[in-house]
């Protein structure tokens, strides 16, 4: 769960587990955009990429959560970022048959 306790601990937000990806990361690819929101809030690099190049817009289009999508998208997230292979997140929209219903 994602609450302000955890973030008042001193937890560094964009510590990354072994593969490079932080909370931001696991927010996006859970659908969870009020963590999002909430990890943003407190400074989380919304552009930090994993060992693979991708950042948490890969996961949030990956996994189909627009919502998380659009708030990412709307601080500033380089949209255009490309991960080792050269895709985008809307490569990984189109893969994952995002639509906006």
């Amino acid at each position: 769960m994602c609450n302000d306790s955890v973030l008042c601990a001193g937890f560094q937000i964009d510590t990354p587990d072994s593969l490079g990806r932080s909370c931001l990361h696991a927010a996006a690819a859970g659908g969870n955009v009020e963590c999002v929101k909430l990890l943003l809030s407190s400074g989380g690099d919304h552009n930090k990429r994993d060992k693979c190049g991708r950042t948490p817009l890969h996961y949030a289009a990956a996994s189909r959560h627009y919502q998380c999508l659009e708030t990412l998208a709307a601080c500033g997230t380089a949209v255009n970022a490309t991960d080792q292979w050269g895709r985008s997140a809307l490569h990984y929209a189109a893969a994952s048959d995002l639509d906006r219903r």
